[in-house]
């Protein structure tokens, strides 16, 4: 029986479960084959866990059309995965217990008693149903036949632990140790059979051959004679020997990094390279007709490539997003940039050139990580940002939450070396030493609740008479010039002047406010002001979350609010009476709760229930700041499938890795796919993308010139 161990995914087949999203472009070491006997379906269980960290799930694929129908919260620290063909299980392992779940019903059930010690090793499934599980420190091989657990002490064999087990047949098992020992293991009784270092993975097929990667070598040991292979003998190369699976026909396949896998007969060994120059093999395993399906990273996307004897398919890894957003933060200067994303589970590195997961932070790494209300605007930290929580202050260096006249963080702004901190009681300057509180009592503020702080220096040092603009439940003060100017229902009178967003006057020349409740203010150099709300018709909805200002090449220079029942509003600085406004995607009715700019190219705008990646002139995507198009080569062109949603008349441009323009053309399509002739292109990495006006796509492309090389 063939498994995973570390971050993994099993092939199982399972049907009718209900779809989740979920993000998933975490590290996937390792896979196996399953298929289910009753229903002859085919799935893949993918062990979405991010550097063995807490967070983490289930994730079952449909190998139809490698799309993901179903998503298990709460298995966390996964080490391994095996699937039971004969009886529809997948059983689960962390250090501490084997959980046994039927993915067809979804129950789920820990079968390691309590009685037995921890410290789980690994596990295999025997055709029987029996579950085989080694263990270290207490150094025993422990066998379920469904009801009870027998114990097989080996410690005198040793001393180490073992660390991986492979079943041979129903009674039969190989196991290896902390020292590269092998031992077979029969009716309770061990036998050594060999000792090999720097052991990578390992193999055993039915008849007892047992096959070694080794780094630069291969092993076959059988009765008694080990037969090495390495770069002499094998077309191994340069590479490395890191991954074997044995087929049922007793074949051996092996990879290393590189985009190769060897097939050995027995006699003979065979090439298959990938379709892609520009891959590295994760993991592989062979299907019922001992056909190898790939798991690859190209550090952009992962992808899983099947082989069907004779040619590959390529299967992008579906993406789903983070839900429930509670915050966002964005940090440009990191190379590459970086978008932090806080939920109810804690925090998300991510890569914002191909939003991939970097990292993961929970409250065993942070403190009230998944109590975020707020990342700190342009955070000079080199790794996580400060956040607020309704708890105070974490990730700031020195700070001590006991200096706050209350705990409830609203906002956080950077500037100049200062931390400002919005409260329920007052704003605190922080200055890495001394805590200044401003708030009614020495200052002319409207309330002592903050909402907001901001500035508009961090937009040009060079001016700096923007000041500090202040938002409160009750209106604005903004200190410049050792001035205070108050903005408040005595001097425009509005019913709710709760301030949720302040865009200071830069790059514009008007500051704008979001209320909630009373719309838009936009208040002029002079102090005239105007007003946008529904009652003088100016706006569909009264209740705003944010202001932003966005600006992309193509679409100038924008406006973007966020509303409580009518989406995303966006409008021209050039044009503040032309509201532009979505307030559905696919049918979705949109309530944005907070967004984050990434400064010359997207932005990221998070809802209630599903994440958009946006442009100032519109949505472009649901749920699929990831999806790119899919694309393929043949010979000389290079074809990308159109998705429905950019049919029409549009602009297509190929870019290379140093953003320049290689290719650009006008088109009008109406079919699901285009081509571009690319012969002329030096064999690398290209960025596809297509406009239609308000809406585009992009695929992260690999053009190969053989040719060339």
């Amino acid at each position: 029986m063939k498994k995973l161990l570390l971050i993994s995914l099993t092939i199982v087949a399972f049907t009718n479960c209900a779809h989740t999203q979920w993000l998933n472009l975490f590290p996937i070491n390792h896979l196996t084959y399953y298929s289910e006997n009753a229903t002859n379906k085919q799935m893949l269980i993918l062990d979405s866990l991010l550097f063995n960290t807490k967070h983490g799930g289930l994730e079952q694929m449909n190998l139809n059309d490698f799309s993901i129908s179903y998503h298990w919260n709460g298995y966390y620290k996964i080490k391994s995965i095996v699937a039971d063909t004969g009886n529809s299980y997948v059983y689960l392992r962390n250090n501490n217990y084997i959980g046994r779940l039927n993915p067809s019903t979804q129950e789920y059930e820990n079968i390691w008693p309590d009685g037995l010690q921890n410290r789980l090793k690994d596990i295999d499934v025997a055709t029987d149903g029996k579950v085989w599980a080694v263990t270290v420190f207490t150094n025993k091989i422990a066998i379920f036949d469904g009801t009870k657990w027998e114990e097989y002490d080996y410690s005198q064999y040793s001393y180490n632990g073992f660390n991986k087990i492979n079943l041979v047949n129903d009674t039969l098992a190989f196991v290896s140790s902390g020292t590269s020992q092998f031992f077979a293991f029969h009716n309770g009784v061990f036998d050594s059979i060999y000792v090999h270092s720097d052991v990578k993975d390992w193999d055993v097929d039915s008849n007892g051959n047992l096959w070694i990667a080794a780094n630069s070598e291969l092993i076959h040991y059988y009765n008694g004679t080990a037969t090495i292979y390495d770069e002499t003998n094998t077309p191994i190369g340069t590479n490395k020997f890191d991954h074997i699976k044995i087929g049922s026909d007793g074949h051996v396949w092996v990879s290393g990094v590189s985009k190769k896998l060897l097939e050995f007969n027995g006699a003979d060994w065979q090439v298959h390279s990938l379709p892609s120059n520009y891959v590295n093999i994760e993991n592989f395993a062979l299907d019922q007709q001992n056909h190898p399906m790939v798991i690859t990273n190209d550090y952009y996307q992962r992808q899983v490539y099947t082989f069907d004897g004779n040619s590959w398919t390529t299967h992008l890894m579906p993406f789903y997003p983070i839900s429930d957003l509670k915050a966002i933060g964005i940090n440009n200067s990191f190379n590459p940039p970086t978008g932090f994303f806080a939920n109810d589970e804690g925090i998300f590195k991510v890569n914002l050139n191909n939003f991939s997961i970097l990292d993961f932070k929970d409250t065993s790494d942070f403190k009230y990580a998944n109590k975020i209300t707020r990342f700190t605007d342009y955070d000079p930290s080199k790794y996580f940002p400060s956040y607020g929580t309704p708890y105070g202050v974490y990730g700031l260096t020195g700070f001590k939450n006991t200096q706050l006249p209350n705990l409830h963080i609203n906002h956080i702004f950077y500037n100049n070396g200062t931390y400002y901190i919005a409260t329920d009681s007052g704003l605190v300057a922080y200055n890495g030493i001394l805590y200044n509180i401003i708030n009614t009592s020495n200052s002319p503020l409207p309330s002592d609740k903050i909402t907001f702080v901001t500035s508009g220096n961090y937009c040009d040092y060079n001016y700096q008479n923007n000041g500090l603009y202040i938002g409160t439940d009750k209106g604005v003060a903004i200190y410049r010039d050792a001035q205070w100017i108050v903005y408040d229902s005595t001097n425009i009178p509005i019913d709710n002047f709760n301030v949720t967003g302040i865009l200071a006057p830069c790059p514009t020349e008007d500051t704008y406010i979001s209320t909630l409740g009373s719309g838009l203010i936009k208040i002029s150099s002079d102090g005239t002001y105007e007003l946008f709300n529904t009652s003088n018709g100016n706006m569909l909805d009264d209740t705003l979350y944010y202001v932003k200002y966005v600006e992309l090449s193509e679409c100038g220079q924008n406006i973007v609010l966020g509303t409580r029942q009518n989406g995303i509003i966006y409008f021209s600085i050039w044009e503040p009476d032309q509201f532009n406004y979505i307030t559905n995607y696919g049918g979705v009715a949109i309530t944005s709760s907070t967004m984050a700019v990434n400064g010359s190219d997207l932005s990221i705008v998070a809802t209630d229930t599903l994440n958009y990646l946006l442009s100032p002139c519109g949505i472009i995507n649901k749920a699929s700041i990831n999806r790119q198009l899919k694309w393929f080569q043949q010979g000389s062109l290079l074809y990308v499938l159109i998705p429905e949603n950019l049919y029409g008349s549009g602009n297509i441009k190929l870019l290379d890795m140093l953003g320049r323009v290689v290719i650009e053309e006008q088109t009008n399509i109406q079919s699901g796919k285009t081509a571009l002739n690319v012969g002329n292109l030096t064999t690398g990495v290209y960025v596809f993308r297509i406009s239609n006006g308000k809406k585009f796509g992009f695929a992260k492309v690999v053009v190969s010139n053989y040719d060339q090389r």
